[in-house]
């Protein structure tokens, strides 16, 4: 990956809508220029999905929380991943260092929805020991991917 490459990936990252034609005028190469960098960034798998930022309030989604669990046996890890990945209220799902083995981002429609995920759903799963949630009050940045310029 070179220069050109990282900035159609942040081109795309800030619309991912951009066509090859105004790509190619953004970066200064010719459109099928453009379309070949970007099969080569698809087979590579740098360039994964091309997908869009949703207002999670404007949807009904007014409750950001971050949650961090605490399995009670490394035996139950398998069966933890399978299940928790499936709900749709988690956005993420990260293993961490530290005191707790994962960090899960989830959004929840109010405090009821959330309190129901947690004791309905989350600790009832095999294998979870501890929670510990934080909700965010406000959100300052949120991005999808990092930018590659400037860093």
């Amino acid at each position: 990956m070179d220069k050109t490459d990282l900035a159609i990936l942040d081109i795309l990252k800030k619309d991912s809508r951009q066509s090859s034609k105004k790509i190619s005028e953004m970066v200064d190469l010719s459109t099928p220029a453009v379309i070949e960098r970007l099969r080569k960034l698809e087979n590579s798998g740098v360039l994964q999905q091309y997908t869009i930022k949703m207002d999670r309030k404007k949807l009904g989604q007014s409750i950001l929380a971050f949650i961090s669990v605490k399995l009670d046996r490394t035996g139950n890890t398998n069966n933890f991943k399978n299940v928790i990945t499936k709900y749709p209220a988690v956005l993420e799902c990260h293993k961490v260092t530290g005191e707790y083995d994962y960090l899960l981002k989830v959004a929840a429609t109010d405090l009821s929805h959330l309190e129901h995920f947690l004791f309905q759903k989350l600790k009832q799963v095999r294998g979870v020991g501890e929670t510990q949630t934080t909700i965010t009050l406000e959100n300052l940045k949120e991005e999808i991917n990092g930018s590659f310029i400037g860093l």
